[in-house]
């Protein structure tokens, strides 16, 4: 082999492991944010099937404790799910209510919803709707999407097509 084929080799090997490493990097950040989507959505479900079977009203809300709501709309340091027995507005835990789930927030991703806490009501009553956007640092987004029965579903992009509303991350 001359010194220019080898050159010329190492180019190509170069461009070939450039091209892979940023295909590879989106990959993994695509897994990220649909784990994390379907996370929330298993969790959604989790919440409104314990409040069918056990018959009070579970909350899920933002914390970043694990043992109270942070009483806001960021849910990217993490988030409870909990018996709101006393079925307090705003939501919060009191004594001889059980946290449930503590979920911890996934370095990375944004999370933000409209509202600060989403409650699930027993024997099929209205549930709170509203939409949680979780956002990457490339701007990319999924929105877990909870109807008024309580039922999740997923988006990638607004009902007019558009982007979803990912500002910056953090």
């Amino acid at each position: 082999m001359t010194l220019a084929e080898l050159l010329v080799s190492a180019c190509i090997f170069a461009i070939t492991l450039s091209i892979a490493t940023s295909g590879l990097a989106a990959m993994q950040a695509n897994a990220k944010l649909a784990s994390t989507a379907n996370y929330l959505v298993h969790l959604v479900h989790q919440a409104r099937h314990t409040a069918l079977t056990r018959g009070f009203d579970v909350a899920l809300c933002p914390s970043q404790t694990g043992r109270q709501c942070t009483g806001s709309a960021d849910w990217s340091g993490g988030w409870i799910m909990f018996a709101n027995k006393d079925q307090d507005d705003p939501v919060q835990v009191d004594a001889g209510e059980t946290v449930l789930t503590f979920g911890q927030g996934v370095a990375g991703l944004r999370i933000a919803a409209n509202r600060q806490a989403f409650v699930f009501r027993p024997h099929g009553r209205r549930a709170t709707n509203g939409t949680l956007v979780i956002c990457d640092r490339r701007q990319e987004g999924t929105a877990v999407i909870i109807s008024h029965t309580g039922k999740p579903r997923t988006a990638t992009r607004l009902p007019s097509g558009a982007a979803l509303p990912c500002g910056s991350s953090r």
